[in-house]
């Protein structure tokens, strides 16, 4: 519960009950210098009906999209040898998005092949290329941008029990702005 008193006019205030996301503004007019929070949070409570202790049902504020960008992975396992990795970036501020890059690091014993999807980077990783995967769009995709790259195991190598690290790198209208960082195990070898 958080209370504040607001000066309107010398004459009035405005005593604001906030609990459970609900707002009661209550316009106390002739209140002099003898009015306190506790004594203004009894007669808003007393006008909605509700005491200062009460705790009124509450339900979940509605979804809203992110300001910052989100990244999530699926990685499916057809074969031994082969990771299929689908990668959603989800944005949903207001500022517009004026570069965009993933950055993904691959176990050991594993390289990238190729990638595929409808918000496909412009610059992709070199077929071949282990440990760090680096994913550039000159333009931003629009949101949700989604695709999927392959990874194929490297021969001779014992199989990783490390997960796939990234995170997505991008500008707004000021510096450079990070995704939190996710990390996603690799499924066990298909039977």
């Amino acid at each position: 519960m958080a209370v504040g008193i607001f000066s309107v006019k010398k004459r009035y205030r405005v005593a604001c009950y906030v609990s459970c996301g609900m707002l009661l503004a209550v316009m106390l007019s002739g209140c002099g210098s003898g009015c306190s929070p506790a004594s203004d949070i009894s007669r808003a409570a007393s006008s909605s009906g509700r005491t200062p202790d009460s705790n009124p049902p509450s339900s979940p504020p509605p979804p809203s999209p992110p300001d910052r960008m989100t990244l999530e992975r699926e990685i499916a396992r057809p074969d031994a040898a082969t990771l299929q990795v689908t990668v959603h970036i989800r944005y949903g501020g207001q500022q517009p998005v004026t570069a965009l890059g993933l950055v993904e690091n691959i176990p050991p014993g594993w390289r990238y092949r190729q990638a595929a999807g409808t918000a496909l980077p412009q610059i992709l990783p070199q077929a071949g290329r282990e440990g760090r995967l680096e994913f550039v769009w000159i333009t931003p995709p629009p949101f949700p941008a989604n695709f999927t790259y392959t990874l194929e195991k490297t021969a001779g190598k014992e199989d990783s029990a490390a997960a796939i690290r990234g995170q997505t790198v991008y500008r707004r209208l000021g510096g450079e702005e990070r995704s939190d960082e996710l990390a996603t195990s690799i499924p066990g070898i298909p039977q």
